[in-house]
């Protein structure tokens, strides 16, 4: 399992002005950090995106989640 922290930053309005548009600014994927358990140096997941919205806060800029699971499987072929 891993996590995509997406950042956006706000460039204008949207597309029937009720807010800002947000576009791609960068992304951290990772799949070291738990979303409620903690890491080697006591940190998580909530505690990695508050860290973020100070610095960059809203409505400026956007941070989004995405969590991905993955399967593996050994195969055997003859």
């Amino acid at each position: 399992m891993s996590y995509r922290i997406n950042i956006a930053k706000g460039h204008g309005t949207n597309w029937n002005n009720t807010g800002p548009q947000y576009l791609h600014y960068f992304a951290i994927e990772t799949d070291m950090i738990d979303a409620k358990g903690t890491t080697g140096h006591g940190s998580n997941l909530g505690d990695l995106v508050r860290e973020m919205r100070k610095q960059y806060p809203e409505p400026a800029y956007n941070i989004s989640i995405t969590k991905t699971h993955t399967h593996s499987e050994v195969m055997k072929f003859i």
